[in-house]
C-alpha cells in the first residue's frame, strides 16, 4: 500500500483514498509486524516516507500507529494538497507536469520525454483498452501509435494531447516547487 501510495503521489497525484486504505490497514491488522515492516521499508529507502504517511493517517483518522510526527505547517500543507487531489488524486492541475519532472531528476532530456509522450512504449499502450489489439503482438506498435494519433483526433481527444505536449516543457519554478515538495514528503532521494 505504502509503495503504491509513493506512486500515485510521485506520478499522477494521490487522493485521501489511499490515506485511507493505509489507514483501514493500520486500524484493523492487529497481528501487523511492525520490527519486519520497518526493516523492508529500510530496504527499499521508503522508512522517513512511510513514517509521514503514518504521522498523517494518525492526525486524520486517528489510527494510533507508531509514528514521529509532523509539523503543524507541513501538515496544513499536505492536508490542503490532499484534498486538491480529489479522492483518487487526479484533479490537481500541477500533477500533469510531475511525469515529466520525474523525468527531468533522473537526468532525462527533455527531448527524450517529448519522444516518450508522442511514442509510448508497447507495455503503456497495450494496457490501455483501446489498443487491446496490440497485446501478444509488439510488431504492431508503430501501427499503434498512428492508430492513436487518428483516434484521439476523431475522439475530441485534441486537448488532451496538447496537454501532454505541454506538460512536456516544465517551467522552471513548476520544476522547483515539485522538487520541494518531494523534499518535504521524504521523496527526494
Amino acid at each position: 500500500l505504502l509503495h503504491h501510495l509513493k506512486k500515485h503521489l510521485t506520478n499522477q497525484g494521490a487522493g485521501f483514498r489511499q490515506f485511507m486504505d493505509v489507514a483501514c490497514v493500520l486500524k484493523n491488522c492487529k497481528e501487523l509486524d511492525i520490527k519486519w515492516i520497518s526493516e523492508k521499508l529500510k530496504e527499499l529507502g521508503m522508512l522517513d516516507f512511510a513514517d509521514m504517511c503514518f504521522a498523517l493517517c494518525n492526525r486524520w483518522f486517528d489510527t494510533e500507529f507508531v509514528a514521529s510526527g509532523i509539523d503543524d505547517d507541513f501538515f496544513e500543507e499536505a492536508t490542503e494538497t490532499i484534498f486538491e487531489n480529489g479522492v483518487f488524486g487526479f484533479f490537481n492541475e500541477d500533477n500533469r507536469f510531475n511525469a515529466s519532472i520525474n523525468r527531468e531528476n533522473a537526468g532525462k532530456s527533455r527531448f527524450s520525454t517529448m519522444i516518450r509522450q508522442i511514442f509510448p512504449s508497447y507495455r503503456n499502450m497495450a494496457a490501455m483498452e483501446q489498443y487491446a489489439f496490440l497485446r501478444k503482438r509488439p510488431y504492431l506498435l508503430p501501427i499503434g501509435w498512428v492508430y492513436r494519433l487518428f483516434w484521439g483526433l476523431k475522439s475530441g481527444q485534441r486537448k488532451r494531447f496538447g496537454g501532454k505536449m505541454d506538460s512536456i516543457f516544465v517551467p522552471k519554478d513548476k520544476v522547483d516547487k515539485r522538487k520541494e515538495e518531494l523534499k518535504k514528503w521524504k521523496l527526494d532521494k
